[in-house]
């Protein structure tokens, strides 16, 4: 079944409103972003088997934009620059993939289950065929969902996507730095680190998307709130264990226009 809730997550109007909405959950920050002004963003989940997945959108008309955001990065966070602008010209909706953001882990981890996902998530909640955006490992995760069901893609965006042959093709030194990334952070996470990683990791960013310092905050505070729970940052580590394991090679889904767009 699925659910969207309109207006119940206060919101500032500027391109960070809606990862702000989720940082405003249960905690009386929420004020603040209510004082800085309401938005247009809705929350939406999706019961999917035993799992709930979440989802953060906004706008309206045809066809949706879907948005499905890089290896271990809840969407309806990374996607906070561009929400808006979509937003203005039609519906648009940042996807949180299993056990990233709000949305329920899922174990074991696979690509096929991820496949799936998107694709109950397109099927479910959109009304025709989609636009679909994904950048890095989510842009390889939306070639094949293109390839697996043309019938729901009107035209695909890939923000330098990763491919079948990525990782085979990084120099060694980054293949070792991508192999660390998951233990690094467990190690963070079991020491109680990775709420302040998270946050120097991300500053750049907040401050990209605004210079009030209060949004800032509400931001940061949003990125660390989508790593509290061991099972998310143990999706990390999953992520980047599937970069290991050979993918066949999407193909162009029919009727499709595709869009890349290199790093």
């Amino acid at each position: 079944m699925v659910h969207v809730v309109a207006g119940s997550v206060p919101c500032c109007t500027i391109g960070a409103d809606f990862a702000i909405g989720w940082a405003g959950d249960g905690r009386s920050r929420c004020e603040d972003a209510k004082r800085a002004g309401a938005g247009g963003v809705r929350r939406g989940e999706l019961r999917h088997g035993s799992r709930m997945l979440r989802w953060a959108e906004a706008g309206s008309g045809t066809p949706a934009v879907v948005l499905d955001a890089a290896l271990g990065e809840p969407g309806s966070l990374a996607w906070a620059g561009v929400l808006p602008a979509v937003a203005a010209h039609t519906r648009v909706i940042a996807y949180d993939r299993a056990g990233t953001g709000a949305s329920d882990p899922v174990s074991p981890l696979t690509l096929d289950t991820q496949v799936d996902d998107l694709t109950a998530l397109i099927t479910q909640v959109t009304s025709g065929r989609c636009v679909l955006a994904g950048h890095s490992w989510g842009g390889l995760l939306a070639q094949l969902a293109a390839f697996r069901h043309p019938e729901l893609i009107a035209g695909l965006v890939l923000i330098d996507p990763a491919d079948e042959n990525f990782r085979a093709a990084l120099p060694p030194e980054d293949q070792r730095e991508i192999a660390a990334m998951g233990p690094s952070i467990l190690d963070q996470y079991s020491r109680g680190d990775l709420g302040n990683s998270t946050r120097a990791t991300f500053r750049p960013f907040a401050h990209r998307l605004t210079s009030d310092p209060q949004l800032q905050a509400l931001i940061l505070d949003a990125y660390a709130w989508c790593y509290t729970k061991r099972s998310q940052a143990q999706m990390i580590q999953h992520e980047n264990e599937q970069c290991l394991i050979p993918v066949d090679r999407p193909g162009r889904a029919r009727g499709a226009k595709g869009v890349y767009l290199p790093g």
